[in-house]
């Protein structure tokens, strides 16, 4: 198998990567900045250029299946201008791909598989989510998701077997949720977001990564939420993590009020309720290396490689 993947230097992207050069298989990454490409017998890159409609047509050269990871960060600050570049960056680099399919003479991709997000979803405390309950979008996170989606499904045009994951939030010791959660308690304090109750799907790293290449070997279609089987309160994963380092910390609660204050509408981020159901993707036959949080955390505590 040979993949072609795009967000490549990110997190999900790089044990996306190592996974699959551990399997053997060949890939492909696109990446804006020249000084990131390098070479070799299993692993090359490409440049593209989003901004110029830039794509170099050598990057789809064998490859069977293209996993899309492409987006800017969305917890930065919403100025009108910042919005408009989130957006751009998650549509403005499929409609590249797109263009590059169409262009290149070969034909051999099976599968587009995209990122997503379950911040699709309303919050809400007592839904249990599956992949075909969605409401109209009510914020700014919901719209861009949905619009985001709404783009990669255009694929299916060009390529059937077109797969959507809706991430949740991604367990890693170097990055992401469980930094930002994880850095407070080395002084002593645990931050508790509004009342705690709110759900949070998580997925381990070494999960995500193998979802993806799970839907890529099936050749699969259709929209999976690629959360783990246990979600928890955040409360819950405060304790969780108190548990696993054996710390002694004082939970400080910020009230929901003054997170609104300091953060405005992202607050939405750090208090919305997502309870999401990963049975779909189960049915289909994949087993998670990591169904409880404990077992999560005590691995990614014990690591030393610095992707994770």
């Amino acid at each position: 198998m040979k993949i072609l993947i795009t967000g490549a230097t990110g997190l999900i992207g790089k044990a996306i990567i190592r996974l699959a050069l551990n399997r053997n298989f060949k890939v492909n990454y696109l990446t804006r900045d020249k000084t990131k490409i390098k070479s070799s017998a299993n692993c090359n890159g490409f440049y593209w250029d989003i901004n110029k409609d830039y794509i170099d047509l050598k990057c789809f050269e064998g490859v069977n299946v293209i996993i899309n990871l492409a987006g800017e960060k969305i917890f930065q600050k919403w100025t009108n201008q910042a919005k408009k570049e989130i957006l751009f960056s998650r549509i403005k680099p499929i409609n590249l791909l797109i263009k590059g399919i169409k262009s290149s003479k070969k034909i051999g991709i099976k599968s587009f598989i995209s990122a997503s997000a379950i911040g699709i979803y309303q919050s809400n405390f007592e839904k249990y989510y599956s992949e075909d309950e969605i409401d109209d979008p009510r914020n700014f996170i919901q719209k861009i998701v949905c619009d985001w989606e709404k783009k990669s499904l255009s694929v299916r045009k060009y390529i059937p077997n077109t797969s959507i994951l809706r991430i949740g939030l991604v367990l890693s010791k170097n990055d992401g949720y469980m930094k930002e959660t994880d850095f407070p308690m080395k002084f002593g304090f645990g931050i508790q977001l509004g009342s705690g109750e709110q759900w949070q799907s998580w997925i381990h790293i070494d999960d995500i990564a193998n979802i993806f290449l799970f839907i890529a070997k099936l050749n699969l279609s259709g929209i999976y939420n690629a959360v783990a089987p246990k979600p928890l309160t955040q409360k819950e994963f405060l304790k969780k993590i108190r548990e696993t380092n054996s710390r002694k910390f004082i939970i400080i609660k910020l009230p929901i009020f003054f997170l609104r204050f300091l953060f405005g509408e992202r607050a939405c981020l750090l208090i919305d309720s997502h309870r999401v159901s990963s049975k779909k993707i189960i049915k289909l036959g994949y087993k998670f290396l990591y169904n409880e949080a404990d077992h999560a955390l005590n691995n990614l505590y014990k690591r030393n490689d610095n992707l994770t």
